[in-house]
Protein backbone atom coordinates (compact mmCIF):
# COMPACT_ATOMS: atom_id res chain seq x y z
CA UNK A 1 0.00 0.00 0.00
CA UNK A 2 3.08 2.66 1.00
CA UNK A 3 4.46 2.08 -2.94
CA UNK A 4 1.10 2.46 -3.93
CA UNK A 5 0.35 6.11 -2.72
CA UNK A 6 3.74 7.05 -3.33
CA UNK A 7 2.75 5.94 -6.84
CA UNK A 8 -0.02 7.78 -7.36
CA UNK A 9 1.45 11.04 -5.32
CA UNK A 10 4.51 10.86 -8.05
CA UNK A 11 1.69 10.02 -10.92
CA UNK A 12 -0.34 13.25 -9.90
CA UNK A 13 2.49 15.45 -9.56
CA UNK A 14 3.83 14.35 -13.32
CA UNK A 15 0.40 14.74 -14.50
CA UNK A 16 0.21 18.07 -12.95
CA UNK A 17 3.27 18.94 -15.28
CA UNK A 18 2.42 17.78 -18.13
CA UNK A 19 -1.09 19.51 -18.13
CA UNK A 20 1.36 22.85 -17.46
CA UNK A 21 3.92 21.74 -20.25
CA UNK A 22 0.88 20.96 -22.62
CA UNK A 23 -1.09 24.48 -22.29
CA UNK A 24 -3.98 23.46 -19.91
CA UNK A 25 -4.95 26.10 -17.98
CA UNK A 26 -5.65 25.70 -13.77
CA UNK A 27 -7.75 28.99 -13.62
CA UNK A 28 -10.91 29.64 -15.67
CA UNK A 29 -9.47 33.39 -16.44
CA UNK A 30 -6.09 32.28 -17.41
CA UNK A 31 -8.23 30.64 -20.75
CA UNK A 32 -6.17 30.01 -23.83
CA UNK A 33 -7.33 31.06 -27.01
CA UNK A 34 -8.49 28.08 -28.86
CA UNK A 35 -8.35 28.68 -32.63
CA UNK A 36 -9.16 26.03 -35.20
CA UNK A 37 -7.36 25.86 -38.70
CA UNK A 38 -9.35 24.62 -41.39
CA UNK A 39 -6.81 24.35 -44.59
CA UNK A 40 -6.56 21.24 -47.43
CA UNK A 41 -2.79 21.88 -48.31
CA UNK A 42 -0.50 21.00 -45.56
CA UNK A 43 2.17 22.89 -46.29
CA UNK A 44 -0.10 26.10 -45.50
CA UNK A 45 -1.77 24.47 -42.48
CA UNK A 46 1.70 23.53 -41.34
CA UNK A 47 2.17 27.22 -41.65
CA UNK A 48 -0.73 28.48 -40.06
CA UNK A 49 -0.16 26.32 -36.71
CA UNK A 50 3.13 26.70 -36.97
CA UNK A 51 2.57 31.19 -37.14
CA UNK A 52 -0.02 31.18 -34.49
CA UNK A 53 0.94 28.79 -31.69
CA UNK A 54 3.96 31.08 -31.61
CA UNK A 55 1.88 33.75 -30.63
CA UNK A 56 0.51 31.72 -27.80
CA UNK A 57 -3.13 30.34 -29.43
CA UNK A 58 -3.86 26.86 -28.97
CA UNK A 59 -4.03 25.57 -32.36
CA UNK A 60 -6.29 22.68 -33.48
CA UNK A 61 -5.74 21.70 -37.40
CA UNK A 62 -8.46 20.40 -39.88
CA UNK A 63 -7.60 19.08 -43.40
CA UNK A 64 -11.68 19.88 -44.37
CA UNK A 65 -14.61 21.00 -43.30
CA UNK A 66 -15.87 17.45 -42.19
CA UNK A 67 -13.22 17.24 -40.04
CA UNK A 68 -13.68 20.65 -39.13
CA UNK A 69 -17.11 20.15 -38.33
CA UNK A 70 -16.46 17.07 -36.25
CA UNK A 71 -13.82 19.58 -33.60
CA UNK A 72 -16.79 21.93 -33.88
CA UNK A 73 -19.16 19.30 -32.32
CA UNK A 74 -16.45 18.07 -29.68
CA UNK A 75 -15.47 21.58 -28.50
CA UNK A 76 -15.70 25.45 -28.39
CA UNK A 77 -13.06 27.81 -30.38
CA UNK A 78 -12.75 31.79 -29.72
CA UNK A 79 -11.56 31.75 -33.84
CA UNK A 80 -11.77 30.19 -36.74
CA UNK A 81 -9.77 29.95 -39.92
CA UNK A 82 -11.05 28.49 -42.94
CA UNK A 83 -9.86 27.68 -46.74
CA UNK A 84 -12.64 28.41 -49.05
CA UNK A 85 -11.66 25.59 -51.37
CA UNK A 86 -11.52 22.52 -49.93
CA UNK A 87 -12.84 18.75 -50.67
CA UNK A 88 -15.11 17.28 -48.45
CA UNK A 89 -17.13 20.16 -47.57
CA UNK A 90 -15.98 23.68 -48.46
CA UNK A 91 -15.26 26.76 -46.59
CA UNK A 92 -19.36 27.69 -47.63
CA UNK A 93 -20.70 24.80 -46.15
CA UNK A 94 -18.31 24.80 -43.01
CA UNK A 95 -19.89 28.47 -42.66
CA UNK A 96 -23.17 27.22 -42.45
CA UNK A 97 -22.73 24.40 -40.01
CA UNK A 98 -21.49 26.79 -38.03
CA UNK A 99 -24.90 29.06 -38.96
CA UNK A 100 -26.82 26.30 -38.24
CA UNK A 101 -25.52 25.23 -34.91
CA UNK A 102 -25.54 28.54 -33.72
CA UNK A 103 -22.02 28.80 -32.71
CA UNK A 104 -20.80 32.20 -32.03
CA UNK A 105 -17.24 32.78 -33.04
CA UNK A 106 -15.63 35.07 -35.59
CA UNK A 107 -14.28 33.26 -39.02
CA UNK A 108 -11.42 34.57 -40.99
CA UNK A 109 -11.68 33.22 -44.63
CA UNK A 110 -8.50 32.33 -46.80
CA UNK A 111 -9.04 31.41 -50.63
CA UNK A 112 -6.71 32.40 -53.64
CA UNK A 113 -10.38 33.58 -55.36
CA UNK A 114 -12.93 35.22 -54.33
CA UNK A 115 -15.52 35.59 -56.84
CA UNK A 116 -18.19 38.23 -56.99
CA UNK A 117 -21.81 38.04 -56.51
CA UNK A 118 -24.43 36.52 -54.15
CA UNK A 119 -21.48 33.87 -52.68
CA UNK A 120 -18.86 36.45 -52.45
CA UNK A 121 -21.68 38.48 -50.24
CA UNK A 122 -22.97 35.65 -47.89
CA UNK A 123 -19.25 35.06 -47.07
CA UNK A 124 -18.44 38.57 -46.07
CA UNK A 125 -21.68 39.05 -43.81
CA UNK A 126 -20.15 35.52 -42.47
CA UNK A 127 -16.76 35.75 -41.80
CA UNK A 128 -14.88 38.58 -39.98
CA UNK A 129 -12.63 39.19 -43.06
CA UNK A 130 -11.42 37.41 -46.16
CA UNK A 131 -7.83 37.25 -46.85
CA UNK A 132 -6.11 36.46 -50.73
CA UNK A 133 -3.60 33.70 -50.70
CA UNK A 134 -0.69 34.02 -50.67
CA UNK A 135 -1.19 35.03 -46.86
CA UNK A 136 1.16 37.75 -45.02
CA UNK A 137 1.51 36.06 -41.94
CA UNK A 138 2.35 39.26 -40.57
CA UNK A 139 -1.20 40.68 -41.17
CA UNK A 140 -2.55 37.24 -40.43
CA UNK A 141 -1.35 37.41 -37.21
CA UNK A 142 -2.70 41.26 -36.64
CA UNK A 143 -5.95 40.33 -38.34
CA UNK A 144 -6.31 37.21 -35.97
CA UNK A 145 -5.69 39.58 -32.48
CA UNK A 146 -8.18 42.19 -34.08
CA UNK A 147 -10.91 39.56 -34.70
CA UNK A 148 -10.11 38.21 -30.95
CA UNK A 149 -10.81 41.57 -29.29
CA UNK A 150 -13.81 43.34 -31.75
CA UNK A 151 -15.68 39.82 -33.00
CA UNK A 152 -18.02 40.25 -35.27
CA UNK A 153 -20.53 37.59 -34.15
Amino acid sequence: MNSLSHFLRHSRTAFAFLNVEMGAQSNSHDHQVQILVVEDDVEMRALLVDALTDEGYRVWPARDGAEAAAKLAERSFDLMITDMKMPQMDGMELLSVVKERGLSLPVIAISAFFDEGPAADALRERAVTCLRKPLRIEELKSIVKTALHHPRR
